[in-house]
């Protein structure tokens, strides 16, 4: 609880017109604790993450001097893709669902996140068939914006190696050999 009346006091030299907003002592504890249970929801549990979350909010509400709801200002300090240099979740299923067309020796992931969450989801392409696209497509954003909290905070996700299948060229086949060929066939099928 010390972390979040330290986010709150952080929050009131930003938004001065605070008494404003809660002009008695239940609705600053009120306020307190959903901040408190927004924290723990979107994991931000230390200093360092309150203090991200608060420059966010601070840059992203403009000139406002007035406090924003719990609900807004979780929305406003929270960390976006687009934040980290990192793709928008609509732009990343895209890519997700781009690298799941292709075979996995040919897979080339554009990012870390988009592959944990592509690989945290599950996607099936039966599941995408049988007319599931809607729930993959929110379970993937869910999941994306997960790791990309997850990845603000340092933690790195590492793409397994996939086994490449090595091309090679068979020599060209010459003429007697297709004619062989081309006689045991019809052998085979009686012709």
């Amino acid at each position: 609880m010390s972390l979040v009346n330290d986010a709150f006091e952080k929050l009131q030299v930003k938004f001065t017109s605070w008494p404003h907003s809660l002009k008695t002592q239940s609705l600053i504890d009120a306020y307190k604790r959903d901040l408190l249970e927004g924290f723990i929801e979107r994991g931000i549990g230390t200093s360092e993450k309150i203090d991200r979350f608060i420059a966010n909010a601070k840059k992203k509400s403009g000139d406002t001097t007035f406090l924003p709801s719990v609900e807004i200002l979780l929305n406003l300090g929270s960390v976006n893709p687009e934040d980290l240099g990192l793709c928008s979740g609509e732009e990343a299923y895209r890519l997700a669902c781009i690298e799941l067309g292709k075979h996995k020796d040919h897979r080339e992931w554009t990012h870390e996140t988009i592959w944990k969450a592509a690989n945290d989801t599950k996607f099936s392409n039966f599941k995408l068939e049988d007319g599931y696209e809607r729930e993959v497509k929110k379970d993937f954003l869910i999941k994306y914006k997960d790791i990309c909290n997850r990845y603000a905070s340092g933690e790195r996700f590492t793409i397994p190696e996939e086994r490449r299948i090595e091309k090679t060229e068979a020599p060209p086949a010459g003429k007697e050999f297709n004619i062989n060929a081309m006689a045991n066939l019809r052998a085979n099928l009686g012709i």
